[in-house]
């Protein structure tokens, strides 16, 4: 093992040289994992906005038809399945 430096963000971490692949150190770094909510490319809501969606008393599909998104991603926004890390 030797110390190799991560190709993405510079951290220093042990690991096996090999000739064809980066060093990466770790999945998240390699594959860029770590991006949430607004961050990600595909993100069609701010933070804001899931604050606001969790605080209205209306019904999914109301709230959806406002948002033009689907009523079961609504659903999942207030039961946390999607959005987690805003509060």
């Amino acid at each position: 093992m030797t110390t190799l430096a991560c190709t993405k963000c510079g951290a220093a971490f042990e690991g096996k040289e090999h000739r064809r692949k980066k060093p990466y150190c770790s999945n998240l770094c390699r594959y860029a994992r770590d991006k949430r909510g607004e961050k990600h490319h595909g993100a069609k809501l701010t933070e804001a906005q899931v604050r606001a969606i969790r605080a209205d008393p209306r019904r999914h599909k109301f709230i959806a038809a406002d948002y033009g998104l689907h009523r079961v991603h609504i659903s999942r926004i207030r039961s946390r399945a999607i959005w987690k890390h805003v509060q």
